[in-house]
């Protein structure tokens, strides 16, 4: 919900632009510069300077940082000429005549272009498997049907489905896959007559909408033909939660989140505060109205977020409250208010928090109908350890844990070993991590009393696995999992919690593509402080080694997200015209472990991020995959934030980049808590307003290092309403470049004016948006 204060500015912007407009008309001036603010140059566009005085440190009146006492004191001014860029409204007039003036230009620097990008387009869609059911699967252990999801061809959004469950023989199934090769194995043909839930397709166009993202779709626990689903019609993340086969009314501007009572009596779910934090779990009554609704939990922390699930067992909300260094875990029984009139008092009381905050402290549990609490925690070393205690009944006005409760050890820390995540289900417990930099799945079974640690193994030597989400049935000895390599197509399979036995499912389809055509290798690069950086490698047999290859090299290295070496059918084009995919496995991931992320790539050592990316291409042209001329780069978000810094350190090495919503202006967002989601980002990069990190971070931000030396070739992509990373960040280093670069090469940027953080949600216009970014990199480093 918009807050007033914004309300009213966004009216007083309106009608000064009204106004504006008006005086124009009734006495129009003599003809100036198309555009206050822009000037128009061969070069691209030019955000004229506006000096504006950026403070770093404690201001009077405005949130700076939790720690008063940190804080720099008196501030200290810089001076940000682009300032003028910012428009949180997303209505000024200067700044979308810059954006088009932006988008203008790029279209007319690409306009040779359109050619390859139609072709490289019509090279993706002939690859897609457009008429293509997922495999089905169950919501819930009583439900008469199983669901899936459809996509059909010149459709651009899927289509949710279901079908009886009676007309299904898993076992039947099973035994016929076991028996049918790869390309056979689909349940697919089994499921050809589902019948329709909701179609995103119809949706979208009931709606006029240009983007149409569905957050989560979940039919109701205990009636087959109720449904809820939460969608986003502007990509801005904003989701309204609406009910089909009931006359309910909607529930407005929601995180997206939502979960059923065990019944289906309630719903809850998150909203989010002006700086588009989650914060706030609600209970809705199922049939009130959304006015009557209430909240059960709020926190209050500016440097935490909100999200919720149920267990697996479906007796448990779990309330997570979460920070980048510290978390904390509220459950609420869902049978107590199923079993008694709902009561906000009586709800709040009921919540049982598993442990208190502490600074440092990190920890996710799961809850068993025996009683038990099984948690995995990183208070014995950061690789985290599983431990089990008991669920008291009576202990809702403490933790649940602590450092004086009975803990029994299950799977001890281990510095070579990380334990990402833990799942549980009634006879079985299943850990997510990593060993050797590659993701793992082990299991235990809680009939053995010495709860043995069993590692399910893989074929190949470089993969990844994960975890399907398509899990929900707790009382069961078979998972899906899913599974790729760098050259094979993504695999869903079923597989045995007790043997590990394995059950081909279906595999995705790449039409003319042949696997046996690539091969993968797996290289090590040294870094500045000589600790190994992995790379993973995908090119056509017989490529040589004599630096004539364009190469592809992708990285992130933030949050401690691995970077899969998965298979990714976008990258077909590069592959097949010759090129070479690599992806750097730089620390900021936690692709070797927590400590890879947590003490190699954050805070004051984020500087390693970027120097192991640039020992990585240098790596690639020294061992001679390449050559400066033919080497592209592309980075994502805070992949982005990596673009920006190593074009301005070793802008000698590379080719051409592409720096997609990339966070750019770190100090600028980072001391002003009045941008969405600035404050918890403190805890990841550090807050320039503090003594400790305002020289470091400032050695790296990509706006505060563009310098007079000769860039490669940038395509700069941004999406108007992204509430992770503003528009502004991206257009203003844009213009800062084009004003300081001593070469003349390329410095384009492409604004989505009808997207956000995460690009088109059209499937087609999705593969068009990535057709554009590779005929760019394509005319290059290759030339074609």
């Amino acid at each position: 919900m918009m807050c007033s204060s914004k309300l009213i500015n966004l009216m007083m912007i309106r009608l000064q632009n009204y106004f504006r407009h008006a005086l124009k008309t009734l006495w129009p001036t003599k003809a100036a510069d198309p555009f206050v603010g822009t000037k128009l140059s061969k070069n691209g566009p030019v955000a004229l300077p506006k000096n504006h005085a950026l403070l770093f440190g404690n201001v009077d009146g405005e949130h700076r940082g939790p720690d008063a006492a940190r804080l720099i004191d008196p501030p200290i001014k810089r001076v940000d000429e682009l300032f003028w860029l910012r428009d949180d409204s997303r209505s000024d007039e200067t700044v979308l005549a810059h954006i088009n003036e932006e988008n203008k230009f790029t279209q007319q620097k690409t306009r040779h272009l359109i050619e390859l990008q139609e072709r490289i387009y019509r090279e993706h869609v002939t690859r897609l498997q457009e008429d293509e059911d997922s495999v089905p699967f169950q919501y819930y252990a009583k439900s008469k049907f199983l669901y899936f999801v459809r996509q059909r061809k010149g459709c651009p959004y899927e289509i949710y489905c279901r079908v009886p469950l009676d007309q299904f023989d898993f076992d039947e199934l099973s035994r016929q896959a076991i028996q049918q090769t790869q390309e056979e194995n689909s349940l697919s043909p089994h499921i050809s007559a589902g019948e329709v839930i909701l179609d995103v397709n119809a949706l979208a166009s009931s709606r006029k909408a240009e983007f149409c993202s569905i957050g989560l779709f979940l039919p109701h626990p205990s009636n087959d033909e109720i449904y809820a689903y939460s969608v986003d019609l502007v990509g801005a993340e904003n989701y309204d939660i609406h009910f089909t086969g009931a006359d309910w009314a909607p529930i407005l501007a929601t995180t997206g989140d939502f979960v059923w009572s065990s019944s289906g009596a309630y719903l809850f779910y998150v909203t989010k505060d002006d700086a588009h934090r989650p914060c706030q779990v609600w209970a809705h009554r199922n049939g009130a109205e959304s006015e009557c609704d209430t909240c059960i939990f709020e926190e209050s922390d500016e440097l935490y977020e909100v999200v919720i699930d149920i267990s697996r067992c479906r007796s448990y909300l779990a309330i997570h409250s979460a920070s980048t260094e510290t978390n904390e875990i509220h459950l609420l029984s869902l049978g107590a208010i199923e079993e008694r009139a709902f009561e906000k008092h009586a709800i709040v009381k009921d919540l049982m928090c598993i442990r208190k905050r502490e600074y440092g402290h990190k920890y996710t549990a799961e809850v068993h109908p025996s009683g038990h609490l099984y948690i995995l925690t990183n208070q014995n070393g950061a690789n985290n350890q599983l431990i089990r205690c008991s669920l008291s009944a009576d202990s809702s006005q403490k933790s649940l844990f602590d450092d004086s409760t009975f803990c029994e050890t299950l799977v001890s820390h281990d510095p070579e070993r990380y334990l990402e995540d833990v799942e549980l289900f009634q006879e079985y417990i299943v850990l997510l991590g990593r060993e050797s930099g590659l993701s793992q799945i082990w299991t235990i079974s809680l009939e053995n009393s010495s709860f043995a640690l069993t590692r399910v193994d893989m074929p190949d030597a470089l993969y990844s696995v994960v975890l399907s989400p398509t899990n929900h049935i707790f009382d069961t000895k078979w998972i899906r999992i899913t599974y790729s390599t760098p050259q094979t197509p993504q695999i869903e399979m079923n597989l045995h919690l007790a043997t590990h036995d394995r059950i081909t499912l279906d595999q995705e389809k790449v039409k003319g593509y042949n696997p046996d055509d690539y091969e993968v290798r797996k290289c090590v690069a040294r870094s500045f402080d000589d600790t190994p950086v992995n790379i993973s490698m995908i090119m056509k047999k017989g490529t040589k080694r004599d630096s004539s290859n364009g190469l592809f090299l992708y990285g992130y290295g933030s949050y401690g997200a691995c970077t899969e070496p998965r298979f990714r059918r976008t990258w077909i084009p590069y592959l097949e015209r010759g090129m070479i995919c690599c992806i750097a496995h730089i620390r900021g991931g936690s692709e070797n472990g927590y400590l890879w992320y947590e003490q190699g790539g954050k805070y004051l050592t984020k500087r390693n991020t970027f120097m192991d990316f640039i020992s990585c291409a240098e790596y690639l042209i020294q061992e001679r995959w390449t050559d400066p001329s033919k080497l592209a780069i592309e980075g994502r978000s805070a992949g982005g934030l990596l673009i920006g810094a190593v074009v301005n350190m070793r802008p000698d090495l590379f080719q051409v980049a592409v720096a997609s919503v990339p966070f750019v202006d770190v100090m600028a967002s980072m001391c002003d808590a009045s941008i969405p989601l600035t404050a918890g980002e403190w805890e990841e990069w550090g807050n320039p307003n503090e003594y400790r990190f305002y020289d470091y971070m400032l050695s790296y931000s990509p706006m505060d290092n563009v310098r007079p030396q000769k860039y490669p070739h940038l395509l700069i992509l941004a999406g108007l309403h992204d509430q992770r990373v503003q528009f502004w960040e991206p257009i203003k280093w844009a213009s800062k470049i084009r004003s300081l670069t001593t070469g003349d090469k390329d410095v384009i940027v492409k604004v989505d004016m009808n997207a956000g953080h995460f690009s088109a949600s059209d499937r087609y216009r999705m593969l068009n948006e990535i057709a554009f970014e590779q005929s760019y990199i394509i005319s290059k480093v290759l030339a074609e």
